[in-house]
């Protein structure tokens, strides 16, 4: 699915495509990306990334979630370099239940829009599939992050401590209600 949007940024404007990624296909253009992207897998994993953490990110789910209802994104320029990514799961809390499991995007366009838009698109297509709740978890070392999901009209439902076991973050866990929370969003 090829979605165009024309972003503005300030007198350029910019054609981005969003488009379903496949995991054997377009892994080469996300392992790209996310080298691009690096500085938030390092703040995250504390290693730099690999093709291992970008297939991690584009087939990895909780066993109660089937691959069909992991929903794969680009943010594809015209030279069909990737600008963003974004990884979402259906059904991980409850069947009508959104989850965005990662919201990346080249640190060369942050700050431009194209968080809100890639939010926009899953928004849109979470309504169209009768969705009713849209979480994240934030690493609490992200507070721009955090920023970002409150401006964004997410609220706090609760923290996860750091797993001793595992990667040692402090996760928020926020959400908002499709149907009242994210009113601005038509």
């Amino acid at each position: 699915m090829r979605l165009d949007l024309r972003h503005g940024v300030g007198s350029h404007i910019h054609m981005i495509n969003i488009v379903s990624l496949d995991p054997d296909k377009d892994l080469m253009r996300v392992a790209d990306l996310f080298d691009r992207a690096g500085d938030y897998i390092r703040l995250e994993t504390g290693r730099d990334p690999d093709i291992d953490y970008a297939r991690e990110a584009m087939v990895e789910a909780p066993p109660q979630v089937p691959p069909e209802d992991i929903h794969l994104f680009g943010l594809e320029r015209t030279d069909h370099e990737l600008a963003g990514f974004v990884g979402c799961l259906t059904g991980h809390y409850e069947p009508n239940e959104w989850y965005i499991g990662l919201l990346l995007l080249d640190p060369a366009v942050r700050g431009m829009g194209l968080g809100r838009l890639a939010l926009r698109h899953i928004i849109q297509l979470a309504r169209n599939a009768k969705g009713t709740v849209l979480r994240i978890a934030v690493l609490e070392a992200n507070p721009a992050g955090r920023r970002f999901w409150e401006r964004e009209g997410f609220v706090h439902e609760r923290t996860v401590p750091a797993d001793p076991d595992g990667d040692g973050h402090i996760r928020h866990v926020m959400r908002c209600n499709l149907e009242k929370d994210l009113l601005a969003y038509g």
